[in-house]
């Protein structure tokens, strides 16, 4: 059987555990969040602004899991997507009076329910990216009889003839308002035999 020596094992065993603890934050998944930022470059998100997001809550009926301001920027955390849409109501009509020209971004956001014992050594989780999330879904409505009838009419066309060094048999050029399109069609008898 073979043998290795004591701190070989310790050296895996510390890796082991290490690895163990910072990965732990990722089964925590996320919770549903509010976040306020500023809206321009005169306005700082402080206590007293957070002070007018917990009024705004306790008025709503609203009571959040946590509440944490960083990086001028403050995070609401909630249990519930329901909560979490509701608070963003009422944080938007509290902070911003003039819609026109709101003060404050408020946005719906997710943040890690990691715990603090974790968050203190540094532990964070992966953050996955749009592709792994399932990526971004747009959906596009074309008003069709609009583009039909909109749709420029080509203006142009130009054909140029085949010659011994053009390998085409035909190059037509369309030219729209917008666009210049190139349609060429190759040579017969420089296309190989098919099969």
């Amino acid at each position: 059987m073979n043998r290795y020596a004591l701190w070989k094992y310790l050296v895996i065993a510390i890796a082991v555990l290490l690895g163990t603890v910072y990965t732990l934050p990722n089964f925590f998944g996320e919770a549903p969040a509010v976040q306020v930022s500023p809206g321009r470059s005169s306005v700082k998100v402080d206590l007293d602004t957070q002070g007018k997001v917990e009024d705004a809550l306790k008025v709503a009926g609203l009571t959040p899991t946590l509440i944490s301001l960083e990086n001028n920027s403050l995070r609401v955390r909630f249990d519930t997507t329901d909560q979490q849409l509701k608070a963003k109501d009422a944080i938007q009509r509290t902070l911003n009076v003039d819609a026109e020209s709101p003060s404050f971004i408020v946005a719906l956001n997710l943040i890690a329910r990691t715990p603090t014992w974790l968050s203190s050594l540094r532990a964070a989780p992966m953050y996955l990216g749009l592709d792994l999330r399932g990526g971004v879904h747009f959906m596009l409505q074309v008003d069709m009889q609009a583009a039909l009838t909109k749709r420029p009419k080509p203006r142009l066309a130009i054909c140029a003839p085949p010659c011994a060094r053009n390998p085409f048999a035909m190059a037509v050029f369309l030219v729209t308002a917008k666009t210049l399109t190139l349609c060429l069609a190759i040579r017969r008898a420089l296309m190989p035999p098919l099969p």
